[in-house]
């Protein structure tokens, strides 16, 4: 037994990456200052219509560092045994513009970049190999505004291999626009925002293969209106991903009492290794297949001790620390944190869902047949408006992993009905897939 938690405690010790912040002075900001992120990305499974998070044995993970005008600074990128594979840091001047960016390779400098400003503004990039060699550049223009409004990049000769243009509607940007250097355009983006500023619809569109390929976005969001993870949907409105965003604040020093470690926490980067803390100083490992050993908290101190109850009564002690949604555990003797993070069963269905109902909300006009609009409104009503604008309620609602629309006329029966979206329009078939209704949008939320 002793053996075995040693094992598990030394694994999450050393395959994580130390997390130590830099030390951020507050400012007149209303909001606290981002001091890192700690950023995963994981797969979804769905199983009789709930949808759960996927966990592997995979420490792979981004940490971005901020400097003190909440700038990201310098960021590691992490494999999945948990080593910085590659990482980059950067200088700033007294202006707060990036002067020189190095990125390295497994601890080896690969490539430096150097910047040109003029007027506060860094107007060129040039990268440079670790033979100081140029390897290729940028050139930035800007808009009035003094935000980019196209990049240039140019390879080692100083030959254009990619022209981007930005375009930007009340300060956010709706429009990327890639060509070639012929001037063919190569690739669209086309993107829409939510009042924070976060982008909740991307639509890229390649010409040439004639290719869209669509992607929504949902939030969740904490206290600092930062997203803490992000939802991501398919084309058809299913969801299939999540990003999940942990902030350390320049003004967290919550102090850690008992109630605070409670419960299941899991190892940040582990599939299922992890504790449990009872209400009766107990613990368990997460399988919770035997009682482990007991634990204690000087709160004073922010200790926890954990003692073994084998017989062997052997004492483990870790410094610890609440920061980010993550429990960090730690030894006096040791660089490296032990990361913990608690889970959730599934994926609350408003977020589950939330794009794929946005999908039918707004009104709709009946393109073959008696002229009339349908309207579904957010609480499962529909309303059907006719020529002489005579009004006819109803109920809807929809099964997205069959791909069944229900609906309900006045007092007529729920009728079930297969549903697909192609080119902007929502049909309807039977269940013969004879088409026997289809809509196209007059304002719908999506």
């Amino acid at each position: 037994m002793t053996k075995y938690l040693l094992l598990l405690l030394i694994a999450g010790l050393t395959a994580c990456v130390s997390s130590s912040p830099r030390s951020l002075k507050k400012t007149d900001l209303d909001q606290p200052k981002k001091v890192q992120v700690i950023q995963s990305h994981h797969d979804i499974s769905s199983e009789k219509g709930k949808f759960s998070i996927e966990y592997f044995d995979d420490y792979s993970y981004n940490i971005y560092k901020y400097n003190e005008q909440n700038v990201i600074a310098d960021a590691d990128f992490i494999d999945d045994k948990g080593e910085v594979y590659w990482n980059y840091e950067s200088t700033f001047n007294s202006s707060g513009n990036v002067t020189t960016v190095s990125i390295f390779v497994r601890g080896k400098l690969n490539t430096l970049m150097r910047s040109k400003i003029v007027d506060g503004l860094v107007v060129e990039e040039v990268y440079y190999d670790d033979e100081d060699q140029i390897k290729y550049s940028n050139l930035k223009e800007y808009n009035s505004d003094k935000v980019i409004s196209k990049r240039t990049d140019l390879d080692a000769e100083g030959k254009v291999v990619l022209v981007t243009e930005c375009d930007y509607k009340d300060g956010k940007l709706i429009l990327v626009t890639k060509k070639l250097p012929s001037g063919k355009v190569k690739e669209t983006i086309k993107i829409e925002h939510n009042s924070f500023g976060d982008s909740i619809k991307e639509v890229e569109f390649n010409p040439e293969k004639e290719d869209t390929r669509v992607v929504y976005y949902e939030y969740e969001y904490d206290q600092n209106e930062n997203w803490i993870r992000q939802y991501r949907y398919n084309k058809d409105r299913i969801l299939f991903g999540v990003n999940v965003r942990h902030i350390i604040y320049s003004d967290e020093n919550k102090m850690i009492t008992e109630s605070d470690i409670l419960g299941e926490w899991f190892i940040l980067g582990k599939e299922n290794d992890g504790f449990t803390f009872n209400e009766n100083h107990t613990f368990y490992l997460a399988d919770k297949s035997e009682k482990l050993g007991s634990w204690s908290f000087n709160a004073k101190k922010s200790v926890l001790a954990l003692v073994e109850m084998d017989g062997n009564e052997r004492e483990m002690e870790f410094n610890c620390e609440f920061k980010g949604g993550l429990l960090h555990f730690s030894k006096d003797d040791e660089e490296k944190v032990m990361k913990l993070e608690r889970r959730s069963a599934f994926i609350d269905d408003k977020y589950a869902l939330k794009v794929a109902k946005k999908a039918f909300l707004g009104k709709w006009k009946v393109v073959k047949g008696e002229e009339k609009t349908i309207e579904f409104l957010p609480d499962h009503e529909l309303i059907i408006t006719s020529a002489n604008n005579e009004t006819q309620k109803g109920y809807w609602d929809f099964d997205f992993e069959k791909a069944l629309f229900h609906m309900k006329k006045g007092s007529e029966e729920l009728n079930e009905y297969p549903y697909f979206f192609e080119k902007g329009q929502l049909k309807f078939y039977n269940h013969y897939l004879e088409e026997v209704l289809t809509l196209e949008p007059i304002q719908t939320t999506l």
